[in-house]
């Protein structure tokens, strides 16, 4: 259980077709320990019963102001919750709240807001609503107040139009709260740069050799760290396993940039590119960069596939072990991946590591256990001593970010 489980989340529903999909994210919410509490408008009892929400919260949904013993629940409430979600957010709603109508509960409670915890705002509307003037210009109001405003990618409508004003889906909204609960807190943040994936190393112009990497725990980890708050940097396979659809709300520049690669060439040239421009609190290199070059590739054509054909591989320099050599006040976390090894073969294998990389700390996990379905993950520090042994990508990066922490040294943001 993360340290977020058990915050106090405040769900407003209004009237919108896809009100449906609330439930299924209180549900969700309460599967991982969140204190959920509802309020509905009027219009959103006519598309979804109360009932719904007081059977998966154990509490009945708040509805009107006047109910008997409720006429100061709109201050309770807002005093109660860590943060606040609209979900949907209908185009009345939204209009209500920049203009400063308080006329049933869901529009009090917006005005007795004190703008000191999160307040988000998933529309969820027909296109034409959405890029109606009047919807555009109170959506731009919120964004002036602090509101967050959560808008999805343009997809299939109810109404049968294609564009946007989708509700996002329950994934996506509760990544938006984890991250806002985490940036509420006082824990430190920083900018992570991570690289993820197999690289590519050309044969002829259609051949390639890579390898088995997925890019699974760097897309994994990637999530995970930007739901606690930090920004990250993930230079990423190109054919590697891609970010959650949940962070598709998150993609900009500021605090979640995505940068993909094939070949070994490319990813250092993004890679030490990024630590030449920015400043990076740490770097967690996950990459399965090749260790082997073509000698003499046929880069401009296609090799005959009627005769035996010989390939000549060069060693080449570990990316990890440039790093720190050329940015030397970088904490460098390293990966080390084994296949079948011994306890013995695996302590070699990281000291190896430690040595030619000078890294601040490697993480090591063997091939087979991958395979296996059951993947360990040990963490030694930069004393080469084994201080953690691991089988979630979860526990992982709660042990990843106690590491970052642990380095007071190190500047932030």
């Amino acid at each position: 259980m993360s340290q977020l489980n058990n915050s106090k989340i405040l769900l407003i529903v209004t009237g919108s077709i896809s009100a449906y999909k609330s439930a299924d994210l209180v549900s969700k919410l309460k599967q991982e320990y969140f204190d959920v509490r509802v309020v509905l408008t009027l219009n959103a009892t006519r598309f979804i019963s109360p009932l719904t929400f007081e059977a998966l919260t154990g509490q009945p949904p708040l509805v009107d102001i006047w109910e008997q013993s409720k006429a100061m629940s709109h201050i309770e409430l807002m005093r109660w919750a860590d943060i606040i979600l609209v979900a949907p957010a209908s185009a009345n709603y939204i209009n209500s709240m920049s203009s400063g109508t308080g006329t049933d509960l869901a529009s009090t409670l917006f005005l007795s807001h004190d703008f000191k915890k999160p307040f988000l705002v998933a529309p969820a509307m027909n296109p034409s609503m959405l890029s109606h003037p009047k919807t555009q210009e109170s959506l731009e109001t919120l964004k002036k107040w602090g509101i967050k405003i959560l808008l999805s990618p343009e997809g299939h409508m109810a109404c049968g139009e294609t564009g946007k004003g989708r509700l996002l889906e329950p994934s996506s909204l509760i990544t938006c709260i984890k991250r806002e609960l985490s940036l509420a807190q006082s824990n430190p943040k920083f900018n992570i740069l991570i690289t993820s994936g197999g690289t590519s190393v050309y044969i002829d112009a259609v051949r390639k050799i890579t390898n088995f990497s997925s890019g699974k725990t760097g897309a994994q980890l990637c999530k995970k760290l930007y739901e606690m708050g930090h920004s990250v940097r993930f230079i990423q396979s190109q054919n590697g396993a891609k970010l959650e659809e949940s962070l598709f709300p998150f993609l900009d520049t500021t605090h979640l940039k995505q940068i993909s690669y094939e070949t070994p060439e490319e990813l250092e040239t993004h890679l030490f590119t990024e630590l030449k421009i920015h400043t990076y609190n740490h770097i967690i290199h996950l990459a399965a960069i090749s260790d082997f070059d073509i000698k003499t590739p046929l880069l401009n054509s296609k090799i005959n596939s009627d005769r035996n054909v010989e390939l000549t591989l060069s060693p080449r320099e570990k990316t990890i072990n440039k790093i720190k050599r050329l940015f030397p006040n970088s904490y460098l976390i390293g990966f080390k991946l084994t296949y079948g090894a011994d306890e013995a073969h695996r302590i070699l294998n990281v000291k190896k590591l430690f040595h030619n990389s000078n890294a601040d700390a490697i993480i090591h996990n063997d091939l087979v256990d991958i395979q296996s379905g059951k993947p360990i993950f040990r963490i030694f520090n930069n004393k080469q001593q084994e201080v953690k042994s691991l089988d979630t990508i979860n526990s992982l990066v709660i042990e990843i970010e106690k590491l970052l922490i642990e380095k007071e040294s190190y500047p932030r943001n």
